[in-house]
């Protein structure tokens, strides 16, 4: 059953989510790597202590890629993202894709990456915004992992992508309206989840800090196993 987090609206706050999502400066994975094929030490530790993965879905501009990297650093998972990894395997961006294949191939691509990401545990996977239309994504992505919804007030997303060319199925001239219209249509994919939060006016800080509690509840309630790897990260240094 989905469960809403209460985390009251603070709009005084300072640090706002840094969704820029600029590719030139977002962490990359090794590119001589594939997900599926790892064999080091770190990965079988990681799937080895935890109950599995933790799936942020969402539409873009909600924060998934900034509340993924800070979340996999305080659990001391693996951060994972699909759209970075189908570059990668692909050999071309996200961008070039839907101009030369179209989005059919892209969303192609997404389930296969998809059913790869869902094999592994022990991850922390950010997620494209139109993952959730192919309803197969998700079962895969849920047979080894809590989902988890980020979503924003549509003005806010506006202010977060509107500008951002990188995004293929954002155009500059788009409207706080159409956005609405797009996030209204792809609700009943994202309310699918097992944990939904409103990033609008939360901090990073304040998100990671709420999905830890909340994963350090089912570990009490159900004996999963999600803070065990946190745990191992802090001993390994020091």
């Amino acid at each position: 059953m989905q469960e809403r987090l209460n985390i009251q609206e603070r709009p005084d706050i300072q640090e706002r989510l840094d969704i820029q999502e600029q590719p030139g400066v977002q962490e990359q994975l090794d590119t001589q790597e594939r997900p599926d094929m790892q064999e080091q030490p770190e990965l079988q530790k990681q799937q080895e202590c935890s109950s599995g993965n933790v799936v942020l879905i969402g539409f873009m501009g909600t924060g998934k890629s900034s509340v993924g990297r800070r979340l996999a650093a305080r659990l001391g998972f693996r951060y994972l993202d699909t759209d970075q990894e189908i570059e990668r395997v692909t050999g071309m961006s996200i961008v070039e894709i839907f101009t030369h294949h179209g989005e059919a191939r892209f969303r192609a691509e997404e389930h296969e990456m998809a059913k790869t990401l869902g094999a592994l545990r022990g991850q922390v996977v950010a997620t494209g915004g139109g993952i959730v239309l192919n309803p197969d994504n998700l079962t895969v992505l849920r047979e080894q992992g809590l989902i988890i919804a980020l979503t924003a007030r549509p003005d806010v997303v506006w202010q977060r992508v509107a500008h951002r060319t990188h995004r293929p199925l954002i155009n500059q001239s788009i409207t706080v309206e159409e956005i609405a219209a797009m996030m209204e249509r792809r609700m009943p994919y994202y309310q699918s989840a097992d944990v939904t939060i409103d990033t609008s006016d939360k901090t990073v800080r304040e998100i990671v800090d709420q999905l830890v509690d909340y994963l350090r509840r089912r570990e009490a309630e159900r004996g999963e196993r999600w803070l065990i790897c946190q745990t191992l990260a802090v001993e390994k240094g020091g």
